[in-house]
């Protein structure tokens, strides 16, 4: 086991690590956290080990932890799979997990508003922030964000596109975010998350 992620089935962010982990096939123990209805990244004893208070949570011997899904995912690739099929040495990489992690949040959020009740105020930038993404597959004339093959990019990328269904953004238009989507399906190891539709 090269480490132990701390999971929640329902969490679009330890999606991610768990895609990730299961695409480079890489063994590793879970555990299993009470967000609804335990909030158990709340407990003084969750915060201890990640003062965030939220999911993803990556652990490896040694004292290694790491807590945002990006960051583990490029310790994933460079580190842990020795073939480094995912990781690209492209400097573009950084930037499209930067744009995971902030432009997409967005998509997160519009999703937790629309599952678990709040105001709709991040659909608008979500869906922008899709129809950059649309453009850039557009303007390469691509497969994958980078290069010819899937990275930890686009994995990063993949739940923000393939839960939007959830908040209301319907993927008629975005039709090469589609056909990405659907050949990230295809790859050896590729896992759902529960309730994710196995089509685009």
């Amino acid at each position: 086991m090269i480490g132990t992620l701390h999971d929640w089935e329902l969490d679009d962010e330890a999606y991610k690590v768990r895609l990730g982990l299961s695409l480079m096939g890489l063994p590793h123990a879970r555990v299993a956290v009470d967000v609804l209805p335990g909030r158990e990244p709340e407990s003084l004893a969750f915060r201890a080990r990640n003062p965030l208070a939220r999911l993803p949570l990556w652990e490896e011997p040694g004292g290694i932890t790491l807590r945002d899904p990006q960051a583990i995912l490029a310790r994933l690739a460079f580190r842990h799979d020795p073939a480094r099929r995912f990781w690209s040495d492209d400097p573009a990489q950084a930037d499209w997990l930067f744009f995971a992690a902030r432009e997409m949040w967005a998509a997160r959020e519009a999703r937790q508003a629309a599952l678990f009740g709040g105001p709709a105020l991040h659909a608008a930038a979500a869906r922008a922030a899709l129809r950059l993404l649309e453009e850039h597959m557009a303007d390469r004339s691509r497969d994958w964000l980078l290069g010819a093959m899937p990275g930890i990019a686009d994995i990063a990328l993949f739940p923000a596109f393939q839960l939007s269904r959830d908040w209301g953004c319907e993927h008629e238009e975005f039709p090469r975010l589609r056909r990405w989507a659907r050949r990230l399906r295809a790859q050896p190891g590729f896992t759902r998350m529960p309730g994710m539709p196995d089509h685009g």
